[in-house]
């Protein structure tokens, strides 16, 4: 390709042509040279971002919150991989050193989804747990009232 015929003003790449809207700059972390795609770039990489800026980011603490369904919901590192897990499933997971499978569940023996002490958890199969629930309603459908 034959070089430009006119002077160009700016920023211009080997063959004399205009292409470029930022300056070369140094990276902050590692102190390469690297051509940035934007203005607000300060790093050559991701790596030099994540190395710099947040280097601990998987040793942040959990967070929970309140689900639209009433359990204490969160999100926690397991084994360096962020998972979302319900309060009362996790307490019971570090309890027993191991992790549930998916057809256990964690029963409230008082009802109350808030209520996460310990003495008021236990560790059902999925099929009891659903038989107990059922039991309840029956019950409660005999005596009038639906719940």
């Amino acid at each position: 390709m034959p070089r430009a015929q006119t002077q160009q003003r700016g920023l211009l790449d080997s063959w004399g042509r205009r292409n470029r809207k930022h300056a070369d700059r140094r990276c902050l972390h590692c102190g390469k040279m690297f051509r940035p795609k934007r203005a607000s770039s300060h790093y050559c990489s991701r790596d030099c971002a994540w190395a710099n800026n947040g280097k601990n980011q998987k040793t942040k603490p959990e967070s929970w919150w309140v689900s639209n369904k009433g359990y204490i919901t969160g999100r926690v590192w397991i084994n360096g991989v962020k998972k979302p897990k319900r309060y009362h499933r996790w307490l019971v997971e570090k309890l027993l050193g191991v992790e549930l499978t998916q057809h256990q569940v964690v029963h409230h023996i008082n009802g109350d989804k808030m209520d996460n002490h310990l003495e008021n958890l236990k560790v059902m199969g999925f099929g009891l747990h659903s038989c107990y629930h059922n039991k309840r309603r029956a019950i409660a459908k005999a005596e009038g009232g639906v719940k």
